[in-house]
């Protein structure tokens, strides 16, 4: 989708933007039915969680591509890749720990815990 809107001269931005937002949604609802297979949380609470996990990726996606592209003289494709290679980890273990596992809040409760006992 990326290529196919940057081949049709849209704004970069709004390419990855259009790209991105196609693939959360497919992304979401493969990873909540499949595989992490988490229904402990409501969807709803899981879906504001997956999307804050989301919007921190997209950011770093959208610098990523920028900062390839303009700093480094990058293809936008390439540069690309280079923010799914960065993505693919960090959106993995948000998502298995945050999004499909307790959740933001219980997360840090759990880290705050755990560092008053050292």
């Amino acid at each position: 989708m990326f290529q196919l809107l940057l081949l049709s001269r849209v704004y970069r931005p709004l390419a990855t933007t259009i790209a991105y937002t196609l693939a959360v949604g497919s992304h979401f609802t493969l990873n909540k039915f499949l595989n992490f297979r988490n229904c402990e949380r409501s969807t709803a609470r899981q879906l504001r969680t997956y999307l804050v996990v989301v919007v921190l990726c997209w950011m770093v996606t959208l610098l990523v591509i920028e900062t390839g592209v303009r700093g480094l003289g990058l293809t936008p494709l390439s540069a690309k890749l280079a923010a799914v290679a960065i993505n693919i980890p960090t959106g993995f273990l948000g998502h298995r720990y945050l999004t499909f596992g307790s959740g933001i809040r219980a997360t840090l409760r759990r880290w705050r815990r755990r560092g008053a006992k050292r």
